[in-house]
């Protein structure tokens, strides 16, 4: 129990005065977790004892509050329609500090939510907020199931349904299962910050989550060949009532909409253009978001389909597209969510680079003493080393080695063994047994990040990195490391195994001079795609 704990039993009898005289006078609460499905009883009898000292009262409901049950428990299977309705929340905030609850503000509200940082509330302080909703949940059908979720952090909390306590505690997330008979329920919800930011939401729904496998499994009955597939994803709602509007663009083609953050927020998904919306796929790590859409648009929740952080985004499209069966045409991701129209100019697949870290080459060897080098300057012979990619990528970091018979030392300093950047020229050319066509190129200053002595020489590692060196289709490639200053120095690619000996490599081609108009083989046994190569790593991002 935090420090926290003591703060509310202590200080929160003003409060609970306040809410008690609110309601007539009656009890606040009982004090049992009804653990599972809640079904309430035809008597709606206060847990509290009537003839109980005032006080006595108040100090159970807090340490019921504290102390609840907040564990998930197993929900029940939802099929059709639920008919029900929320209404009539009203939401009161409170400032408790020094001991002393004071009721700020009281309002209408048309969700339970609230989240903001220090004061940006009322004046409140985040550490120092309390908040009540109470409404009514109506049930116009025999029965109706509702799943209640609960989210909170740094916080105690707690739901209470026909003045019992269901489920509450100390940063409690938790969905509660209620069965519900025909009529009209009470509800609230209590919100106790502990923090200077505050983070609240109580989403009603009445959609069971499906697994993805089953989700695509009915997908594939409704979808339709020229589907495309807009996914929307984020941590948080970033919105005074945690509702994120989602506006479709005109489409000729059938929209499938997937939806993904980590805490749950409100999906209200406009439709103005009257394109056909196929599905609406919806997940977030802490269960359960809320969907307002069209009636008759089919709406998947899912169990198995996490949030995922943009640094991963591209394991998430890979996922998206494996589930809904089309490739992802539209992707926005912003850690606080705001509304959002869909339109190309904000679609990340085309401003953004997004994608899987790869390993596009490994030639690399630091230091072997089998290792034979080529000279490679812009004036003199010219090496070139194949890749290929799977898919459009973007290269960001190259690693080589260099073995340097001219020190190279900075004229501006009077440290001899200070060293000047070497300028290199980093050539891309197309062609799949031979280089071809040059396709791009950089002229660079790279610093030598080590040196080591080899054979009388020394070696020096280089590594180049940056957002985009180059950004390349799928295909097969060759790259060209030279030094420009040849005149002053005598620079050699090491390549991976000794060309005299047959042995075979990553595939490496030479020319006798840049202007030379023929390249052979780094090897008289072996064709250039399988002939030893340059020395050299590099990185990228595959593009989803």
């Amino acid at each position: 129990m935090s420090a926290r704990t003591t703060k509310i039993k202590t200080s929160l009898i003003t409060l609970l005065l306040i809410i008690l005289q609110a309601c007539g006078g009656g009890s606040s609460g009982g004090t049992g977790s009804a653990g599972g499905t809640y079904t309430p009883s035809n008597n709606n009898q206060s847990t509290n004892d009537a003839n109980q000292n005032e006080q006595d009262n108040q100090a159970a409901f807090v340490n019921a509050l504290a102390e609840a049950n907040c564990e998930q428990e197993a929900l029940p299977d939802i099929t059709g329609e639920q008919n029900y309705i929320i209404r009539n929340i009203t939401a009161s905030y409170y400032r408790e500090e020094d001991g002393v609850t004071e009721l700020v503000d009281s309002e209408p509200v048309a969700r339970i939510y609230n989240a903001y940082v220090r004061d940006d509330f009322l004046e409140i302080p985040g550490e120092d907020f309390l908040g009540i909703w109470e409404g009514e949940i109506e049930v116009f059908d025999e029965q109706a199931t509702v799943y209640v979720s609960m989210n909170s952090h740094y916080s105690f909390s707690g739901f209470y349904l026909d003045d019992t306590l269901l489920k509450g505690g100390e940063n409690c997330q938790t969905v509660i299962p209620l069965i519900l008979p025909r009529g009209v329920h009470t509800f609230k919800a209590e919100y106790y910050s502990e923090y200077f930011s505050t983070g609240f939401i109580v989403n009603f729904t009445d959609q069971h989550p499906i697994s993805s496998s089953d989700a695509s499994e009915q997908l594939g009955t409704i979808s339709t060949s020229n589907s495309k597939v807009f996914a929307v994803s984020g941590y948080e709602a970033d919105t005074n009532d945690g509702v994120i509007t989602v506006s479709l663009p005109e489409s000729a083609d059938d929209i499938i909409l997937v939806l993904s953050t980590y805490d749950p927020v409100v999906w209200q998904i406009e439709n103005t253009s009257g394109a056909t919306l196929t599905a609406v796929l919806v997940t977030s790590t802490n269960k359960f978001s809320e969907v307002d859409v069209d009636s008759g648009t089919p709406v998947f929740y899912l169990d198995d389909l996490d949030y995922v952080s943009s640094d991963e985004a591209a394991s998430e499209l890979e996922n998206i597209e494996q589930l809904t069966g089309f490739p992802v045409s539209y992707y926005n991701y912003e850690y606080n969510l705001v509304d959002l129209d869909i339109a190309p100019s904000n679609n990340s697949l085309d401003t953004e680079i997004i994608g899987r870290k790869v390993i596009v080459l490994n030639n690399y060897v630091l230091i072997a003493e089998d290792i034979q080098s080529a000279e490679s300057h812009e004036t003199d012979q010219q090496l070139a080393t194949y890749f290929s990619l799977n898919k459009s990528t973007v290269l960001t970091s190259m690693e080589w080695t260099g073995s340097l018979t001219v020190n190279y030392p900075d004229s501006s300093s009077s440290n001899s063994s200070i060293l000047r950047p070497h300028l290199f020229v980093i050539q891309i050319y197309s062609g799949t047994n031979l280089p071809g066509v040059l396709i791009d190129e950089i002229t660079t200053d790279v610093f030598s990040e080590e040196r080591y002595e080899l054979d009388n020489k020394v070696v020096n590692r280089f590594t180049l990195e940056a957002e985009q060196l180059f950004d390349l289709p799928a295909g097969e490639y060759w790259i060209s490391i030279q030094e420009e200053r040849s005149e002053n120095i005598g620079f050699y690619w090491i390549l991976d195994g000794v060309i005299d000996d047959g042995d075979s490599g990553a595939g490496g081609s030479f020319r006798s001079s840049p202007n030379s108009l023929f390249w052979a083989s780094t090897s008289s046994f072996h064709t250039a795609r399988s002939a030893p190569a340059g020395n050299l790593l590099i990185r990228g991002i595959e593009r989803y």
